[in-house]
Parts: C-alpha cells; structure tokens; sequence
C-alpha cells in the first residue's frame, strides 16, 4: 500500500513544511533537524519497500526469451509469433501478463506487434481451440487470448518452459527443440538452427545502477525543458517553478502528442517526439514571454498567478 500510495509522499511533503515553519518560528536548527528526520523516515520506508522486491525477470526466462527473440527474427516481418502460457494455477492472468513483458522486452522493438500469447496447452495451440478445465477465469482467459491470435498468415509457434509448466512430459511431436528449454513449430527447425541465426538486433541486457540514475536525471532535465515556460508563467516564485517544471513537461508532452497523432503525426522514431516536444516547450516559453510583456506593459499585476 506504501509502495503505491503515491497521495502518501506528497501530504508528508505539505506536513515537514508546515511542522518547520511552525517550529522555525522559534528554533532554526530545530526546525531543520525535524524537517531531515521526517524525510528521512519517508525515504527509509520506500528504500525497504525496494529492497524487499524479489527479482521480476530469472536469468532462465532471459536465456529462453533471447534465443526465441533470436529465431523470431529469421522470419518475415508480419509472421505470428506466438508463445504458449500455461499453468495449473487459476489465476494465469499474471503469468500471460509477466510473460508477454518479457517476451517483447528480448524481442526488436519491430517484431513486439508480431508476439500473441496463447494460455493453454501445445497441443490446443496446434488445434486452434482453447484449453478448457473448467475453471471459468482460466477458460475465460484462454478464449480471449486465442480470438486475438490472425486465423490466416504465417505464424510460428514456441514453447518455454520457463512460462509453460510441464510442457517437456505433453510436448506434441509437431514441436521441435532448437535450444535449452526452448521448442518451434510451424518453420523448419534443424539441430543447430539456433547457431545459424544471425546475433540478436536487439538483446535483452540488464541495466546499471548508474545508467538508471543517469536516464532518470535525463528525463527530468528533458521535462522540465519542456515545462520550464509553463512554470514560469503560471507561477511567480523561483523555486516553485524549478520544482513543477517537470510536472509541467509531462502534463504537456502528453496532451500536445495525443494531439498531434490525432493530427496525423506519427510519434515512432525521432521526428515525433521531437515535434510533440519543442511545440510543448516553445508553447510555453511564448506565453510566458507575452505574459512578462504584458506585465512590463502594467496591464497585468505583478503578483498574478495563473490556474
């Protein structure tokens, strides 16, 4: 609850700033060291929350994933990939769910639409039916799963184990293992097919610590460039407009490229995000330009902010 209770963090803010003007009013130092301990017991809470998340991705889900984003590749762009999930569990859900992330994370970024889940057995894949156990979630859930799979075109099926259980004892003979843990079907797949195939475009790789902090820090530059004119006109003092810049920019970013791709814009590669990001910044940079105008003009106060 803590983790996501993302109302918590932001009224713990108002109240260290509200208990240190209180308390600066009288003892400065005081005031900062209450100010430290309350935000620290906030970020403490958060920090072991984060520490006590078990890891979401094993490294057998990585190795299985990248060698079928490896010979998902080989084939036309276009080509179903599809990818068996089963578990005896009834709440599949989360599995199909965790799977697909992962299975388009090791896959290039223009094959992710070609991926289709199917929550089921091998075999129900092969016939093109669902797999019914009487339980409601789980044949509800393989149903939907099977109407979003083309009826017609090319397609290719595969199996890992590490999201099928017990695939190995009931694998049907159409299936042919090309890599540990990994079975195709629906493509020729001769012993060393996973040698043959060119290296992945696109491998899944985990990601530094530093390379984290460093991507966060970007984004938060890149948003607060594109909110900085938005603060500015909407908010008198300096360190209110340094701290809701960002917040600006991502409130921007989105309505200016939900518009422009209603506008025909397409946001894939640069050319887009760019666009979606100077019309955001410059926007706000012109009105808080004709606003600082206006009000060397005293046709508007000073103290005016704006909502």
């Amino acid at each position: 609850l803590v983790t996501f209770g993302f109302a918590i963090p932001a009224l713990a803010g108002i109240g260290v700033v509200a208990v240190w003007e209180r308390i600066a009013e009288k003892t400065a130092w005081l005031a900062w060291a209450a100010a430290a301990l309350a935000v620290g017991a906030m970020a403490a809470g958060a920090i072991m929350a984060y520490g006590r998340q078990p890891i979401s991705i094993s490294t057998e889900e990585i190795a299985q994933a990248s060698a079928a984003s490896q010979l998902a590749d080989t084939t036309p762009a276009g080509t179903a990939l599809i990818f068996v999930v089963d578990s005896p569990d009834a709440t599949a859900s989360l599995l199909a769910t965790r799977a697909a992330n992962v299975i388009r994370a090791a896959l290039p970024p223009d094959r992710v639409a070609d991926v289709y889940i199917y929550v089921g057995t091998p075999q129900g894949l092969l016939d093109r039916a669902p797999t019914l156990r009487g339980v409601p979630e789980y044949d509800a859930l393989s149903r939907l799963y099977l109407s979003d799979i083309p009826r017609t075109g090319p397609s290719v099926g595969f199996v890992l184990t590490a999201f099928d259980e017990g695939s190995d004892a009931n694998l049907p003979p159409a299936f042919s293992p090309v890599a540990d843990g990994v079975s195709v079907a629906g493509r020729p797949a001769p012993a060393g097919a996973l040698a043959a195939a060119p290296p992945p475009r696109d491998p899944l790789l985990p990601s530094s610590p530093g390379g984290i902090i460093l991507a966060t820090l970007a984004v938060l530059a890149l948003l607060g460039g594109a909110g900085g004119g938005w603060a500015i006109w909407a908010v008198d003092d300096p360190v209110d407009r340094w701290l809701l810049a960002p917040a600006f920019g991502i409130a921007g970013v989105v309505l200016v490229g939900v518009l422009l791709e209603r506008l025909g814009l397409p946001l894939a590669g640069w050319i887009g995000p760019t666009a979606v990001s100077v019309a955001t910044g410059g926007s706000g940079y012109l009105l808080a330009a004709l606003s600082r105008a206006q009000r060397g003009a005293g046709t508007e106060p000073a103290d005016t902010v704006h909502q």
